[in-house]
């Protein structure tokens, strides 16, 4: 899987601010889900008015083993996305392989780092969602 951002935050030595940059990994999970956004109102009498808003389509994601030495620039890409920021994810692609982009912003800025048993390997676990 590839996602394509503009560097914001945390840059790397050699990056530029402003910049579009692509970072690949394997995908260990990559799960869509629709979620829709309805208001719903209940009168006295019992009965229930729904709007529906929209439906946001939604993408679980825990990326492949990352090295510890590697970890500065997927920091680099999340600090770059973690405050909404829309950036490019393609659930196919690879670097300098572009199959199926859309864009996507990360849900409520947060992700997990989890390291892999003792090794000097990370995963990382966010949830996108399609803009």
């Amino acid at each position: 899987m590839l996602f394509t951002y503009i560097a914001r935050r945390k840059l790397l030595g050699a990056h530029t601010l402003n910049t579009a940059y692509s970072i690949a990994s394997a995908q260990v999970r990559m799960e869509p889900s629709r979620s829709p956004v309805v208001n719903s109102h209940q009168a006295k009498d019992g009965t229930r008015e729904t709007l529906q808003d929209r439906t946001d389509r939604l993408w679980e994601i825990t990326t492949g083993k990352i090295h510890e030495d590697d970890l500065p620039a997927w920091e680099e890409f999340l600090a770059s996305v973690e405050a909404f920021e829309t950036f490019l994810f393609d659930p196919s692609g690879w670097v300098g392989l572009e199959v199926a982009p859309r864009s996507v912003e990360m849900t409520a800025g947060f992700y997990n780092p989890r390291r892999i048993e003792s090794s000097k390997y990370f995963q990382f676990s966010f949830t996108l969602r399609e803009v």
